[in-house]
């Protein structure tokens, strides 16, 4: 469901449906995304309503998650813009965070007090609570915190008129962004450096961080940095009197608003599209469409005013007082001028202020009131030195050169740091090298000894192969021997006259038959000494002992069988 703002804005465009939309054909329809884009709004980020729910829900329980219900409605009314309503939920819930303890708590909650407070245009109790925020983030060492709350106390300040703590805050803010790497909070503080230096009218300075800006956004792909960021340009690029440049910025810009909407606080919201039309009115003017920028300038007022918010009433009433002004109608541009004037001292718009009554002071020459335009010019002078005083601007220099010594002290801390870290890795890898080189060799060592015990394994598994061998012939031979002998055991039957042996089968064989069939022996016959004088008698005698001495080998008798 569209929000409130949303609501307002989209009023006002369809009261003026007929002159946009001839100055959106007239310029190529560009503006037409910018009611198109709030009518296809309906994603809430923050539902207050939910979140209403949520804290009911938790009262009668444990403190903290009230505590923390009560820290988002806070925010969710500040993004909705509810502001009074934000202060009465966020004063509570500091209540039960310093009950608490919660340093957390204490300082998020603080800030988005401090923003309400900033909305309201109560820039000293912006201050107070933004200013106790960065001392419990401080505390707690939270650099991504702290470069978001000096961004608020740098806009604090801006809105202010006080350039000097503006611009020292913003450059705190973007040295917190870069040291956590936060770009798009860097392309945001960038924009706010820039937008301090092009009040100072330091252009090329300014110019520089707003390209910047635009380069880190396009980088990153951050629409709100790149549309904050290309407004300012356009305005820049507006003081130069370089319309075309202008204008193109401020189309650029208003397209980003729209196509970003949902991610984009309304109330932001609401303030890139009246600056955007405010400027794009200007250069319109510039270029000779002077009914066109008109028309859009003054409905771009009605828009500030529906919305109550003088801060950009006072900044449209300022631009329209101008166009009235080149255009030749000097009472026009006086009631405008005046009406910005009284707006922005109502709310303490001390730099529009200052713009108001330098074209004030113009404006009553031209009406030939010199008098009067000598009185504005005096106001102005010495609003100006207030704000631009000499010192201010000599300390905000000496800053400047200070963050810049600091930030290259910095680098330097770095670089040297990252040289000893070269140096340890340097040694280290030279040990490495030492200690790969040794176990390379003790490697090479090993792996020879091991080739060598290999070798030497493998020798002795051969020689075993062939003993191996040689025992299975061995056994193999033995086994057939076994087989071919016949083992002669047992008890063996002989007759004790005949010295015949009896076989299994019972019969009868003499000694010699009996072996030989049973084994591989062979007999040979001869005769002893005691039977030879028995058989041959004489004969014997007269041979001698030796007489017959030769073997006859027996003829194989045939075994008698009975």
């Amino acid at each position: 469901m569209p929000n409130a703002l949303n609501r307002v804005w989209l009023r006002a465009f369809r009261r003026a449906a007929s002159a946009l939309t001839a100055l959106a054909l007239a310029s190529g329809g560009a503006l037409l995304c910018v009611p198109g884009s709030l009518i296809a709004q309906d994603a809430d980020p923050y539902p207050v309503a939910e979140f209403e729910r949520e804290v009911e829900a938790r009262r009668g329980g444990p403190p903290a998650a009230l505590a923390s219900a009560l820290q988002e409605l806070t925010y969710g009314y500040v993004y909705h813009g509810r502001h009074d309503e934000a202060l009465r939920v966020g004063r509570e819930a500091l209540t039960i965070f310093e009950e608490l303890g919660d340093t957390t708590g204490l300082a998020e909650t603080h800030n988005h007090v401090g923003l309400a407070h900033w909305n309201e245009v109560r820039y000293d109790s912006a201050v107070v609570n933004f200013g106790r925020a960065r001392e419990h983030w401080a505390a707690l060492g939270d650099p991504n915190s702290l470069g978001r709350v000096y961004n608020n106390l740098g806009a604090t300040h801006y809105q202010w008129g006080n350039y000097e703590l503006a611009l020292s805050s913003f450059l705190r803010a973007l040295e917190y962004r870069r040291e956590t790497g936060a770009e798009a909070g860097q392309a945001l503080a960038l924009t706010n450096v820039g937008r301090t230096y092009h009040d100072w009218g330091q252009f090329d300075r300014a110019r520089e961080a707003y390209l910047e800006a635009v380069e880190i956004s396009d980088r990153i792909d951050y629409a709100f940095g790149r549309a904050y960021a290309r407004l300012n340009l356009g305005e820049l690029f507006l003081d130069h009197e370089e319309w075309g440049e202008a204008e193109t910025h401020f189309r650029a810009s208003l397209e980003e608003y729209g196509a970003e909407a949902v991610s984009i606080p309304p109330t932001d919201a609401l303030g890139g599209r009246v600056l955007n039309s405010l400027g794009l009115g200007m250069a319109r003017i510039r270029q000779g469409d002077t009914d066109g920028g008109l028309a859009l300038l003054r409905e771009t007022l009605q828009v500030a005013r529906d919305a109550e918010n003088p801060r950009y009433e006072a900044r449209a009433l300022l631009e329209l007082g101008r166009a009235y002004r080149i255009v030749g109608q000097f009472d026009e541009a006086f009631r405008a001028l005046s009406d910005g004037l009284e707006a922005a001292r109502a709310r303490d718009q001390r730099p529009i202020a200052l713009e108001l009554l330098a074209a004030l002071a113009e404006v009553q020459e031209l009406r030939g009131n010199p008098a009067l335009a000598l009185s504005n010019l005096q106001a102005h002078v010495a609003l100006r030195d207030s704000i631009f005083d000499q010192g201010a601007f000599q300390r905000v220099s000496a800053m400047e050169a200070q963050a810049e010594i600091e930030r290259q002290e910095r680098e330097n801390l770095l670089l040297r740091e990252e040289q000893r870290v070269q140096e340890a890795l340097i040694a280290r890898q030279r040990l490495i090298t030492i200690l790969s080189g040794g176990l390379f060799l003790s490697a090479v060592l090993l792996a020879g000894v091991l080739v060598y015990f290999n070798r030497r394994g493998r020798r002795r598994e051969r020689a075993l192969a062939m003993t191996n061998r040689s025992l299975e012939d061995t056994n193999r031979e033995l086994l057939e021997a076994r087989t071919e002998v016949h083992a002669l055991k047992g008890l063996i039957p002989i007759c004790s006259h005949c010295k015949r042996i009896r076989d299994d089968e019972g019969y009868w064989e003499s000694v010699e038959s009996y072996i030989t069939d049973r084994s591989d022996a062979h007999f040979s016959h001869s005769i002893c000494t005691e039977c030879g004088p028995r058989v041959y008698g004489q004969d014997w005698k007269d041979g001698g002992d030796g007489a017959d001495d030769g073997s006859v080998e027996d003829e194989a008798a045939s075994p008698s069988r009975r």
